[in-house]
């Protein structure tokens, strides 16, 4: 890259080893060789502006280094010597050396509270510039000056400050950290309980260069007395739990945090079911009990609906079933086992009475087809002629012994009874009614 022209020399910096160019000149039909020698010496410049002098026998330096220690202006003269001719041709750069950039800064800040604090950014002269912000790429400057390296500032919080100072050819960054002892308390708890338990308190430290001796209150709550970061509290209604928190460096932080109490007391919450024995696939009716709270059932498999206070439930199988109640607070639960048991759609489930006695007086008035597992009937009563008297589709509706309207006459009577039971099963029962007055 380096270019050597007749009568003169063009020089790059830095240079990287021996400039030797062989050129193949004609002359008078000889090829001769010529060869190059390349100095470099460097030199303080003088307070007079000139030139260091070349010394009589210059060294030959190939790829040279060099060191300043000392800020100024250096000259740097490359020599290029013709060992033919004995021309020497120089050039010349000059190196500016700033003096190298100090920074000191007080790296953190211990505050109890907000109040205005003073950042130094100590150069010890070396920089002519100044930047205080508050994020690493500069983006803003809260120094009004940039030749003043003091920041007068009021966080409201924790929070982190960047400066860079420099000077023409140098910069430095440093930051300073601003804590808060007030910030470094977080109060943490089960702090919604069922009355009568118990619930630990812990005071969490989060900025570890702090240290905290505790006071906790108040003390007629608290189970067993702390001076450490946990304690545990049983309050027998909804208050709150007091910390006072005195850190190494003097600062005293203090907290509080709410318990909720819940006023469900134990064994308030009662689950029920009626009846307790029902047929496989019969019905059984799940009510909570106190008033007032939200209610789950569980499991909710063929539950009409498993939020409400009373509801209905299909029972394939003996189940438990389980409560929750809860007041937004405390959740309590109970349970209720219901069992099932085998059957046949048949007269041993099935029960028509065998005489009835319309009188008036209230006791066995009407003649009803009996039987919780008949999801659906037809029902048939005949006179000793084969009329048919009465007629009934629900077991809810007997006959009360009259026929248009007018009593029938004391006798004995037939009945056709198609039952069909819960479980999809049908039976045909047939017998004889007597009507007594």
């Amino acid at each position: 890259e380096h270019k050597i022209f007749k009568g003169g020399v063009e020089a790059q910096t830095p240079v990287k080893g021996s400039i030797k160019k062989k050129q193949a000149q004609k002359k008078k039909g000889v090829n001769q060789e010529q060869s190059l020698t390349v100095n470099v010496i460097t030199g303080r410049r003088k307070s007079s502006g000139k030139p260091a002098v070349r010394p009589a026998k210059a060294p030959i330096i190939f790829n040279p280094t060099i060191t300043y220690d000392t800020p100024g202006i250096y000259d740097i003269y490359l020599y290029v010597t013709d060992s033919v001719c004995l021309l020497t041709d120089t050039a010349l750069i000059s190196i500016t050396v700033t003096d190298s950039v100090q920074l000191n800064v007080n790296n953190t800040i211990e505050l109890c509270n907000p109040v205005p604090v003073t950042l130094t950014a100590n150069s010890f002269g070396t920089a002519d510039f100044f930047i205080w912000s508050s994020d690493n790429t500069f983006s803003d400057t809260l120094n009004n000056s940039v030749s003043d390296s003091v920041l007068t500032i009021t966080p409201s919080g924790s929070a982190t400050y960047y400066v860079m100072v420099g000077n023409a050819g140098c910069y430095k960054k440093d930051s300073v950290v601003v804590d808060f002892v007030s910030s470094a308390i977080s109060l943490s708890a089960n702090d919604s309980i069922c009355a009568g338990e118990m619930t630990v308190v812990t005071a969490t430290n989060t900025n570890p260069a702090f240290s905290f001796s505790y006071v906790w209150s108040p003390s007629s709550i608290i189970v067993t007395p702390s001076v450490s970061n946990q304690v545990t509290v049983q309050p027998p209604t909804s208050q709150y739990v007091y910390v006072t928190a005195t850190a190494t460096n003097g600062c005293i932080v203090q907290d509080s945090l709410f318990i909720a109490v819940s006023s469900i007391a134990p064994g308030s919450v009662i689950a029920s079911a009626n009846p307790l024995l029902v047929p496989a696939g019969g019905t059984t009716t799940l009510s909570a009990q106190p008033n007032g709270l939200a209610y789950s059932w569980f499991p909710t498999e063929q539950v009409t609906n498993p939020t409400a206070q009373t509801t209905a439930a299909v029972v394939d199988q003996n189940t438990i079933y389980t409560l929750s109640a809860t007041d937004g607070i405390c959740t309590r639960q109970d349970t209720v086992l219901v069992r099932i048991f085998t059957f046949l759609c048949d007269d041993s489930y099935i029960y028509v009475p065998n005489a009835f006695t319309p009188n008036g007086d209230g006791e066995n008035d009407v003649l009803y087809v009996r039987g919780e597992l008949i999801e659906g009937m037809l029902f048939r009563v005949f006179d000793r002629w084969g009329e048919m008297v009465f007629e009934s589709t629900d077991r809810l509706i007997g006959w009360d012994g009259t026929f248009r309207g007018k009593a029938m006459d004391p006798d004995v009577y037939d009945y056709y009874l198609k039952a069909i039971c819960i479980d999809g099963d049908e039976s045909i029962i047939k017998g004889n009614i007597t009507l007594m007055k």
